[in-house]
């Protein structure tokens, strides 16, 4: 095995226990913490693949039994795990299986002194990170732990960005879809609409009366435990097909993506739609409202309508507006 001199550096903060964080990079305070673990029974290996890790500052456990290396990891959150293939009490390869079924994202570094294709292509498809040769050289598994550890950042980062997806796809108050999602599945359908030549409605629906109802009758406008809202929305689905899409446009606002729809269908929904308020509108007499809602439609379809999303979606809004007038 190669062996390259590996500085070490000394007197730092990170050495003697203390980092100062305000000047940490993300790579630096992802590496100090992504516990790594390492099983080979060759003590020179291991003690090399350990020195390198405790180098650029990963915690490190070191272990040369296969059956302890398993007892680890059931026990610890291992970010990282390096392991020889052959392991004297313990195959590599169902230490890889293992690690993979307690923590999916655990990544995993196999090396072995006897490679073969076979072998390479079962530890990749056991879901391996990296696959080493012995002997391999001090810069190789230095590399490939960093890249494994800036795609952990990158990893997190998606996380975050999908959670904040998610969240930003639904209304809190209706469980509808939002505004801003709307526009992405408006776009979409459309473009599948043109590819496919088939029509698409889109229809808006403003519900009169509702700021006030909600103002002035609070208590009264609760139906079954829900909010006046969450009732509106239920209302919406039951007028609708499971492929339609219903949003929240604006606060008294709705929006219906209504795919492979002409204009009787769009007709057809805002009837049912105009049916279920009337049917609320009673519950909600019987409850101590004084007050009702209404409804006005705007309405365009595609691409009768227009050939495009700001086409289809100013004939709606204008024919809202007139409606509404």
């Amino acid at each position: 095995m190669s062996r390259q001199d590996v500085p070490l550096s000394g007197g730092t903060a990170a050495d003697s226990g203390r980092v100062d964080i305000s000047k940490e990079t993300i790579l630096e305070y992802e590496k100090r913490n992504t516990k790594m673990l390492v099983a080979d029974d060759d003590e020179s290996v291991r003690h090399l693949i350990q020195e390198i890790l405790e180098s650029e500052h990963i915690p490190v456990t070191v272990c040369a039994a296969g059956h302890e290396a398993l007892d680890l990891i059931k026990r610890e959150d291992f970010g990282m795990i390096v392991t020889d293939i052959m392991l004297k009490d313990f195959d590599g390869m169902g230490l890889l299986r293992a690690a993979k079924v307690i923590n999916p994202e655990t990544d995993v570094i196999i090396v072995t002194g006897y490679p073969s294709v076979e072998t390479a292509v079962t530890a990749m498809r056991y879901g391996a990170a990296e696959y080493f040769t012995k002997p391999f050289g001090v810069d190789q598994l230095r590399g490939a732990v960093n890249r494994l550890v800036e795609k952990r950042i990158l990893d997190r980062k998606l996380k975050v960005q999908r959670h904040q997806m998610e969240v930003q796809r639904f209304d809190g108050e209706t469980g509808l879809f939002s505004n801003r999602y709307f526009h992405l599945l408006l776009s979409h359908e459309l473009n599948r609409c043109a590819r496919f030549k088939h029509p698409c409605g889109l229809l808006l629906a403003q519900v009169t009366g509702l700021k006030t109802l909600q103002e002035s009758e609070l208590v009264q406008a609760r139906s079954n435990g829900d909010t006046l809202l969450k009732n509106l929305a239920r209302l919406f689905r039951a007028c609708c097909r499971q492929v339609d899409f219903i949003a929240r446009y604006a606060y008294d606002e709705f929006a219906f993506i209504l795919p492979e729809t002409g204009q009787a269908g769009i007709e057809v929904v805002s009837s049912r739609v105009r049916q279920k308020l009337d049917l609320l509108n009673k519950d909600l007499a019987e409850r101590g409202a004084t007050l009702s809602l209404g409804v006005v439609f705007g309405s365009a379809g595609f691409p009768d309508s227009g050939n495009s999303k700001d086409l289809v979606l100013s004939k709606a809004s204008q024919e809202l507006r007139g409606s509404s007038a």
